[in-house]
C-alpha cells in the first residue's frame, strides 16, 4: 500500500511576494484572467445555480467571480488573501 507524498505549501516568501505585487498597484489581471475564467466555468459540466462551489487557492478570484455570476454560491480562500482583495 503506497501513501500519498504530502502536500507542499509555498513559502511566506511566495505569500509575501504575491502580497507586494498587488501592494505595488496590481489590479488582479482582470484583462487576462476574467476571459478565461468565464471560459472556463462555462465548461462546467453541472449547472452553477444554487450550487454551492469552493475556489481553493483562488489567486485573483476570477474563477469564483466568474461562478457567483451564475449563481453559485461560492467560497474562495487563498494563502495570499490580498491577491483575492485586488480584484
Amino acid at each position: 500500500m503506497s501513501t500519498a507524498p504530502a502536500p507542499v505549501l509555498p513559502s511566506r516568501e511566495v505569500v509575501a511576494a504575491y502580497d507586494g505585487t498587488v501592494a505595488a498597484g496590481w489590479d488582479g489581471g482582470g484583462v487576462v484572467y476574467g476571459p478565461l475564467a468565464e471560459a472556463l466555468v462555462a465548461c462546467c459540466p453541472v449547472p452553477l445555480a444554487d450550487a454551492g462551489l469552493l475556489d481553493a487557492g483562488s489567486g485573483t478570484g476570477a474563477a469564483a467571480a466568474a461562478a457567483a455570476r451564475r449563481g453559485a454560491a461560492v467560497v474562495a480562500v487563498d494563502l495570499s488573501p490580498s491577491m483575492l482583495s485586488a480584484s
